[in-house]
């Protein structure tokens, strides 16, 4: 039977934390040299929302808090991010299922705003859980700091209870410097 769990980092069991771990190296193999060990940083608080059949991971999404300048002012903002389905899993609802419940996480958890990055492509599919294309630049803090970096991923935003449409319009239109590209 096939269950839609959610999980804090310190509920999420091992068998499952590797599999996610799996997925994201097997999608994203230039992120850490392919030596992932947590899909995020655990001082992040991430928190894991995953279809699982009898143990077996079937798709999952992350999301976590950062705190990002958005039109002038530093505010709380749900990240969604690592939205993978098993490649034989695919094409029966699990990812819409994995991206509704974050994002309803992020909604009720009192960020003021929700940000991904995702392909072009992939646009269509988050729309249909609320989520708006923004076509402001993001730019990723340079290393050593140094000058920032243009992300070349679609950004897109969720507006929340706590943030309301008009601090969405701000993180849509407006360029958005992040630590990392999630």
């Amino acid at each position: 039977m096939e269950d839609l769990l959610t999980l804090t980092e310190a509920e999420l069991p091992v068998a499952l934390r590797w599999q996610a771990v799996s997925f994201v190296r097997v999608a994203w193999p230039e992120i850490d040299g392919g030596a992932l060990r947590a899909t995020y940083p655990p001082a992040l608080d991430p928190v894991h929302h995953l279809v699982v059949d009898d143990g077996m991971l079937l798709a999952s999404a992350d999301t976590f808090v950062q705190v990002l300048e958005v039109a002038g002012a530093l505010v709380r903002v749900g990240c969604l991010g690592n939205v993978f389905t098993f490649p034989g899993a695919r094409r029966r609802g699990h990812g819409s299922r994995v991206v509704g419940a974050a994002t309803q996480h992020l909604r009720a958890s009192g960020v003021e705003v929700g940000a991904l990055l995702c392909d072009a492509g992939l646009a269509g599919f988050y729309a249909a859980a609320g989520w708006e294309g923004a076509p402001g630049p993001t730019l990723v803090d340079g290393a050593d700091g140094g000058p920032p970096s243009r992300v070349e991923a679609l950004r897109m935003v969720l507006a929340t209870p706590a943030g309301g449409p008009e601090l969405a319009a701000a993180a849509r239109d407006e360029p958005l410097r992040v630590p990392f590209p999630w």
